[in-house]
């Protein structure tokens, strides 16, 4: 008797860790795992599972909206001072191109700038409205935002990854411009890597926010168009506004356009 009252008080206690532990290495335990919904299913002398219940994810969501704003900001400094240097074009060659790839510059370093500020606008708003308002809970912060804010997360992506992208291309018509003979061409080369290799960055499944209308940055764009367009739709003052927006930049596109297939030189 003093024997079995000595080993109960020496012998530790069972921690949770050990009683899961011994569940799981039982004999008739069974894990079992699915690919679309995870649980884990224990069978010995009951049966439980352990799956994620619907809550608050506001703050995740505000948290992914704010995390563009200062990446933004930052590149959009640097666009602003980008895009207003004077690229003057070597006397060498022909340069009736040249002069069309610099005024090619200048337009797309406006472009990444307008780009961004969407951007910084776009994720401000949404952050802003996560913070005041109250959301519905959702199974996880992917649901949240597709739900309620797929237009705002998708229109923040795209003029995120477009500005960046056009800041790339800046940087190699700039130096394929005003570099020397020879350098030019390698700098170019550099940026075009570049480029490309954030393209395929941008095309990852974490960027298009596990959407089944998302597979690549060009459905993102052609996603991006439909539901603008379905918020277009309602003809309010607003939307005279986004309408008279999407008009002025055609009208755009169409001068740029002319004045690249134009062979007038300065």
């Amino acid at each position: 008797v003093y024997l079995c009252h000595a080993f109960a008080i020496v012998r530790p206690p069972l921690s949770v860790g050990s009683i899961i532990a011994r569940t799981l290495t039982s004999p008739g335990t069974t894990i079992r795992y699915h690919r679309k919904n995870p649980h884990i299913n224990l069978r010995g002398g009951g049966s439980s599972s352990l799956q994620a219940s619907p809550g608050d994810y506001s703050e995740a969501a505000r948290t992914l909206f704010g995390n563009f704003i200062t990446p933004a900001t930052l590149l959009l400094t640097a666009l602003v001072s980008l895009s207003l240097q004077e690229i003057k074009v070597p006397q060498y060659g022909k340069n009736s191109y040249r002069k069309k790839l610099r005024g090619l510059y200048y337009v797309i370093g406006l472009l990444s700038t307008c780009s961004e500020l969407i951007c910084v606008l776009y994720a401000s708003i949404a952050s802003n409205t996560l913070l005041q308002t109250t959301s519905k809970p959702a199974a996880s912060v992917y649901s949240l935002i597709q739900r309620e804010y797929e237009l705002a997360w998708i229109a923040t992506m795209t003029h995120f990854i477009g500005g960046l992208l056009g800041f790339m291309t800046c940087c190699g018509l700039g130096a394929f411009l005003s570099f020397p003979p020879g350098y030019n061409t390698a700098g170019a080369c550099f940026a075009a890597a570049a480029l490309l290799w954030m393209l395929r960055l941008a095309n990852t499944r974490a960027v298009m926010l596990r959407n089944p209308h998302l597979s690549n940055c060009f459905c993102l764009v052609k996603r991006y168009i439909v539901l603008t367009t379905k918020q277009l739709k309602t003809f309010s003052n607003l939307s005279v506004l986004g309408i008279s927006s999407i008009a002025l930049t055609g009208i755009s596109m169409g001068l740029l356009i002319r004045a690249l297939v134009s062979l007038d030189e300065e």
